[in-house]
């Protein structure tokens, strides 16, 4: 979504999530809800060669999520915010 008087800067939030999941068969165990919140941003220069800067945030808010719940053994956490190169 464009910002109005810098057309240049393009602006994005997303909110994805999921409700509490069961983890086993007879529905004892259980994983909580979570809501995980990303931002990104681009700004688009013009010089002779189009050239965008673009920075994505996944998990703003720092939230600890899982996943799935496939097994009860074996419910990845999600990792937390940290740049790629990290």
């Amino acid at each position: 979504m464009p910002v109005p008087r810098l057309k240049s800067l393009f602006l994005d939030a997303r909110v994805t999530g999921s409700s509490r999941q069961s983890v086993d068969t007879v529905n004892t165990q259980s994983i909580p809800a979570w809501a995980r919140l990303d931002i990104d941003g681009r700004y688009e220069l013009k010089t002779r060669a189009p050239v965008s800067l673009q920075v994505n945030i996944d998990n703003v808010t720092v939230n600890n999520y899982y996943k799935s719940s496939s097994s009860v053994s074996a419910m990845p956490h999600c990792a937390q915010r940290a740049p790629p190169w990290a």
